[in-house]
């Protein structure tokens, strides 16, 4: 929720996995200082804004990657419940959308490498969650990421 959760990967389905996974090492590293989280004195200055303090994204990857995210796994969200330190996220779609929900965890893990994944699938067949938790921080950052998304209205 780069939650960065952003991050649900953009990839093409055509790449090997190599090629995704340094694409996704890129994406969540600085080219300016090769880090992960840049300080104030990295050289890449207004190009590493963060928009949630935990995502390693700049301001251009976020919105890119939050608009693919809002596109893709968020619009198909049905209900956001909250959590202690976090968010389950329900899902009602077919077990094959599965894998773009570990996709987009895999992406999430490098860039939002503070937040606690998981995903539940209820018996039968029936919803999966996507529950992120993490830090005191992360409810807040969370919201602003279902912001970005347009989903904050399924908050309960």
């Amino acid at each position: 929720m780069a939650l960065g959760l952003t991050g649900f990967c953009s990839c093409s389905n055509a790449q090997s996995g190599k090629a995704k996974t340094q694409e996704k090492s890129k994406a969540a590293t600085c080219s300016h200082c090769g880090k992960t989280s840049c300080s104030k004195d990295c050289s890449a200055g207004a190009s590493t804004t963060k928009t949630l303090p935990s995502c390693s994204l700049n301001e251009n990857e976020f919105a890119e990657h939050s608009d693919t995210l809002s596109k893709t796994i968020f619009s198909k969200a049905k209900a956001i419940t909250p959590l202690k330190t976090g968010y389950d996220i329900v899902f009602n779609e077919p077990k094959e959308f599965l894998l773009q929900l570990v996709e987009m965890v895999n992406f999430e893990r490098s860039c939002c490498s503070g937040f606690t994944w998981a995903l539940v699938f209820d018996p039968n067949n029936g919803a999966t969650h996507l529950q992120v938790y993490g830090s005191k921080n992360v409810k807040d950052e969370m919201r602003n990421a279902f912001k970005s998304f347009g989903i904050d209205h399924l908050v309960k």
